[in-house]
């Protein structure tokens, strides 16, 4: 059976998630990401695994019946995208609280893109 890849769940109504899903689904290229915001149907049954109070804090990512949230769902997510095996051996993904953080004035800097939803 072959493997379903990763699903990535993240805030669409948040500026920087959304300009971060949008580079997840253009570095993507053997489109082993399904890339879905809370709003979606599929991503609200696969978000229910995680606590409300926490759901909107951090990106998530499923694989199976198990979801992974914050700097663990970029560690997964890295393991998906060509190149990104290297930068999680480097830990790229402790850096992911500071930058959560500060999503509100880091996506002030990026443009504001539509909601990405692409599903391999």
């Amino acid at each position: 059976m072959p493997d379903p890849g990763v699903t990535v769940l993240y805030d669409g109504a948040c500026r920087f998630c959304r300009a971060s899903a949008a580079a997840m689904a253009a570095w993507d290229r053997r489109r082993r990401l399904t890339i879905l915001p809370f709003a979606d149907p599929e991503a609200r049954r696969l978000a229910a695994a995680v606590p409300e109070e926490s759901r909107f804090r951090s990106v998530h990512a499923a694989r199976g019946g198990d979801v992974a949230s914050a700097d663990a769902a970029i560690a997964r997510i890295l393991g998906e995208l060509p190149g990104g095996r290297v930068l999680r051996a480097a830990r790229v993904q402790s850096v992911y609280g500071l930058v959560a953080r500060h999503r509100g004035p880091i996506g002030r800097l990026l443009p504001d893109l539509g909601v990405t939803r692409r599903v391999p």
